[in-house]
């Protein structure tokens, strides 16, 4: 008796091809509903794209200058929205972190927080992948964004 269909993936999948997307907040945005300034960081390829953490780390000129406290925020967006920095209607709230008011020094990293992903995200083709600080009060508020993950 023979049977009609496919057969179950058994094997692990794998990302393809590694990637790293950046960038750096410059600007606050208080707002949580997906509208306002969004800063890009990574999107989904032709067959998906994997983000296993995505960190953001104080990235100001001067070595010994404290940030302010914030709210880092990582949104999502499909498919459907334009790949902008202005943000749009369609980017959803995914997850937010604190990061920390901290004075670095010779000896003393700056703030750093880290999402991780745990199951990874998945960003299906053409989604996009945004995020915001709640404050910018100047230079020393500059965060660089660090998102890891695979292309599939």
């Amino acid at each position: 008796m023979s049977t009609i269909g496919s057969t179950a993936n058994i094997n692990p999948i794998f990302a393809l091809n590694p990637i790293v997307g950046c960038n750096f907040i410059t600007a606050a945005n208080t707002l949580k509903d997906g509208t306002g300034a969004l800063v890009f960081v990574a999107s989904g390829n032709t067959n998906g794209t994997r983000i296993d953490n995505i960190t953001f780390s104080q990235a100001n000129s001067a070595q010994t200058i404290a940030n302010s406290a914030m709210v880092n925020r990582v949104f999502i967006a499909p498919s459907t929205a334009t790949n902008t920095s202005t943000g749009s209607t369609t980017a959803y709230l995914i997850a937010e972190i604190a990061n920390a008011a901290v004075t670095p020094s010779a000896s003393a990293i700056g703030a750093t927080a880290t999402i991780y992903f745990t199951p990874p995200l998945i960003l299906p083709s053409g989604a996009y992948l945004y995020t915001t600080s709640s404050v910018f009060a100047g230079n020393q508020d500059k965060i660089a964004v660090i998102a890891k993950g695979g292309d599939y």
